[in-house]
């Protein structure tokens, strides 16, 4: 049996003679993500999205403007540096915990008119990678394939009043 590194995997062949079968093994075809993603960017530890996040939307409908990344937002400001802060920037900022999302909008002035929203990730949106802070321990980073709509897959969370977080 022929062993090969499983980034460069297309096919396994069992048996060394013509006549035993060859087997193939489909991987997801490699993704395609914005034109705007500086190179190595999503990096190689990002994983294929799934699971439930969080992330803050500006009005009760999600909408694709609201999947725009910082850099699809000011695409004339200079990159960050070093170049990992540039990729974090090309992506967006996703939670794993509603009261981290919750605590980062209640610290930041931009984001306090801004409302929560769900979504459950798949394999065809795109990759995530954890990128925690201190003060945001379950912070993601997730970068949108080129043809995902994520936006369809996010719904507002309506939190009630008795919360103390109007939304």
């Amino acid at each position: 049996m022929t062993i090969v590194d499983a980034k460069k995997l297309k096919t396994i062949a069992f048996g060394d003679t013509p006549t035993e079968h060859l087997y193939l093994i489909l991987f997801h075809p490699k993704m395609k993500f914005r034109n705007h993603l500086p190179p190595n960017c999503p990096p190689e530890d990002a994983k294929e999205a799934d699971g439930n996040v969080y992330m803050l939307i500006n009005d009760n409908t999600p909408k694709p403007e609201d999947f725009q990344s910082k850099r699809e937002k000011n695409p004339d400001k200079p990159p960050f540096e070093p170049n990992e802060r540039e990729c974090n920037a090309c992506g967006l900022s996703v939670y794993t915990e509603i009261s981290e999302l919750l605590s980062t909008r209640s610290r930041h002035r931009g984001f306090r008119k801004m409302k929560p929203a769900v979504g459950t990730l798949t394999s065809n949106l795109g990759v995530i990678k954890p990128t925690p802070s201190l003060d945001s321990p379950s912070h993601h980073t997730f970068w949108v394939s080129s043809d995902a709509t994520p936006w369809l897959a996010f719904k507002v969370i309506n939190l009630p009043i008795e919360s103390g977080i109007e939304t």
